[in-house]
């Protein structure tokens, strides 16, 4: 399977899911492991926010100084009709890392187009599906 068919799959598939917000979260520290950024940053979304479904993609700066995540997320139907609950979202990320926005997912095809192009960047980047099997749809 080629670049391009992956990509496609890949918004394909974040298309077909439940999703309430995009994220990117910008570190305030230095940070050169991808996969921890993605790993800890899921830790806080979860335990912290009440997220319960995550893909998530990391990137490295151009001098491989610092990374940044993007990333859509689906809450807990506890929290969906909470708009304080995005404010408290993103305070959180901000406290623990940094710049950090946090906005309503409006247009799933182009917000997981966006997501899906960092599978196919050449830059250091490192991506992750989150949440437990019951939360993810399966596409017909």
């Amino acid at each position: 399977m080629d670049v391009h068919a992956v990509r496609e799959t890949t918004v394909d598939f974040l298309k077909s899911q439940l999703w309430d917000d995009f994220l990117t979260i910008t570190y305030r520290r230095e940070r050169r492991d991808t996969t921890y950024a993605l790993n800890d940053a899921w830790r806080t979304l979860h335990n912290q926010c009440g997220v319960v479904k995550a893909f998530l993609v990391s990137e490295r700066f151009v001098l491989g100084l610092g990374v940044h995540l993007h990333g859509i997320i689906e809450y807990s139907p506890l929290y969906k009709t909470l708009d304080a609950h995005r404010r408290r979202t993103w305070a959180t990320l901000f406290n623990d890392y940094g710049r950090t926005q946090v906005a309503p997912l409006v247009n799933y095809g182009g917000v997981s187009a966006y997501c899906a192009k960092y599978l196919t960047k050449d830059r250091g980047q490192d991506y992750n599906f989150y949440g437990a099997r019951r939360w993810w749809v399966c596409p017909p």
